[in-house]
């Protein structure tokens, strides 16, 4: 009976442990550079095509709102969404957070808190869009 009720209290405080996956500072990437295989800087058109291209591949809709401008979408299965302000001009680019659901988000100091996973999701898109951007 004493083995039972050790192993209910360590599952226990493996699952508290498991659900209770901090928050972390939501990391906003400012002039993100652009550069071209031939080392020049990117336009703006190819970063905007580079940025959809890379998106489509991992499940982000990538949509244009305005000039130079862009909102990043992902849904991962049908439980966690976030959006982001994409700007982005000739040899850079910016993703900023814009909105998220069921990521944990906090408001706070800077930009706030919010799931880690978020931040590696907008990473990958920044290496996605890097090794777009660098075929020749």
């Amino acid at each position: 009976m004493k083995i039972l009720r050790w192993l209910a209290i360590a599952l226990a405080f493996a699952a508290w442990n498991a659900h209770a996956r901090g928050s972390v500072p939501i990391i906003d990437h400012d002039a993100v550079p652009a550069v071209r295989a031939s080392g020049q800087a990117a336009s703006a058109e190819q970063i905007r095509t580079a940025l959809q291209s890379a998106g489509a591949a991992r499940g982000w809709q990538i949509t244009p709102s305005g000039a130079g401008k862009a909102l990043a979408v992902l849904n991962v299965r049908g439980k966690h969404s976030i959006s982001a302000d994409i700007a982005y001009a000739s040899g850079k680019y910016s993703i900023k957070y814009r909105d998220s659901s069921n990521m944990n988000y906090e408001a706070g100091e800077g930009s706030g808190r919010i799931h880690p996973k978020y931040n590696a999701w907008v990473q990958t898109l920044i290496d996605d869009t890097r090794m777009q951007l660098l075929r020749p």
